[in-house]
């Protein structure tokens, strides 16, 4: 462990671990999101369909769709997975290389400027499965999933951050007053 370790306060390698921990779990969420069904469709009142986001994806994809395909593969896969992995990394420099940690804090910054776009993606996904399949469309599972694990992820690094920028200020001694 180094130096600078061996002065981090109990509370911050704890809250670290719990970032850390939400982090893993975010990305099992997104992951679980793009493979759970995220759409149930009905037709005709008896025939019932499920497609995950991947599906949704894919079936672009077969319909010819190839600039909505790279889109959405680019922003509800590539970016949420991207900014998670990212985040983990940071979290393992946290108390190894806090100048590297610094510098992937950064980039993952620059890609929270696209999270939004990660809920809208799910949205086009809906609509477009919804309009080509001229049927009624519920949300399931698979949305949820995915929605929670981006925003766990988010707040998770949100708290990376606070970590680091609180662990390099220096804190004010208290000294005891001797009556």
């Amino acid at each position: 462990m180094s130096h600078h370790a061996d002065r981090l306060p109990l509370l911050s390698r704890f809250f670290g671990l719990v970032l850390g921990t939400l982090l893993l779990f975010s990305l099992v969420l997104i992951c679980l999101g793009l493979m759970v069904p995220a759409l149930k469709v009905n037709s005709f009142y008896f025939f019932t369909r499920e497609y995950s986001i991947l599906d949704g994806i894919i079936a672009l994809y077969e319909d010819g769709e190839i600039f909505l395909t790279i889109l959405l593969s680019i922003f509800t896969i590539i970016f949420p997975l991207t900014k998670n992995i990212l985040g983990l990394m940071s979290f393992s420099l946290y108390e190894s290389n806090p100048q590297l940690m610094r510098k992937v804090l950064t980039s993952i910054r620059v890609l929270s400027k696209w999270s939004m776009v990660d809920v809208f993606a799910i949205a086009l996904v809906v609509l477009i499965m919804n309009g080509r399949l001229l049927t009624s469309a519920d949300i399931d599972a698979g949305v949820g999933m995915f929605a929670a694990g981006v925003l766990i992820s988010t707040l998770a690094i949100h708290g990376l951050e606070w970590l680091y920028v609180s662990a390099r200020t220096p804190q004010p001694t208290v000294h005891a007053v001797s009556a």
